[in-house]
């Protein structure tokens, strides 16, 4: 099982330090735990793009902090790896031509939070293994860079200069 994550404040996040967790309800986070998970899918809606998902890479879960957290006590938080060899960043290039594709994808296995706009328990979502897989395939031949590494460098303004082109 993985999870799906919408990341709408990702370049504020990182900016502010904010790497190696997310904040999430104890609800959400127990029911997410307690399917131990593999890896967290991270999406946002594109500038311009309405309606549509962008996948901005894939982090491997972890059930504890592995980076300094810098939330206020009794947070509720989703810990993921950035140094595991499984945490990526896309290249944003390939992942924008690939939003129709992403977006059917997550319309045809979790319409209802599509519907709700991603808000709230609405934005962190289980992914059974078939549909993970489905995403696996997907992206299996997509330029990509550690997510440390994208993280470390800030290639976010300019992602798509930075990966090796695909044919």
């Amino acid at each position: 099982m993985d999870v799906l994550y919408y990341w709408k404040d990702y370049e504020s996040d990182i900016r502010q330090g904010r790497i190696g967790y997310f904040r999430s309800s104890k609800d959400k986070l127990d029911e997410l735990q307690q399917r131990s998970p593999d890896d967290i899918w991270v999406v946002k809606t594109p500038r311009g793009s309405k309606g549509q998902l962008q996948l901005l890479g894939r982090l491997a879960w972890a059930d504890s902090p592995t980076t300094k957290v810098l939330a206020a006590p009794g947070d509720s938080l989703i810990h993921y790896q950035p140094d595991h060899p499984r945490s990526v960043w896309f290249d944003e290039g390939l992942a924008l031509q690939h939003l129709d594709e992403v977006t059917a994808w997550l319309r045809a296995h979790q319409p209802s939070s599509v519907r709700a706009n991603f808000q709230g328990a609405n934005g962190q979502l289980a992914i059974e293994q078939s549909a993970s897989l489905e995403l696996r395939r997907l992206t299996a031949r997509w330029p990509s860079l550690p997510f440390k590494d994208a993280v470390s460098n800030k290639k976010f303004a300019d992602s798509a200069n930075n990966f090796p082109q695909s044919s």
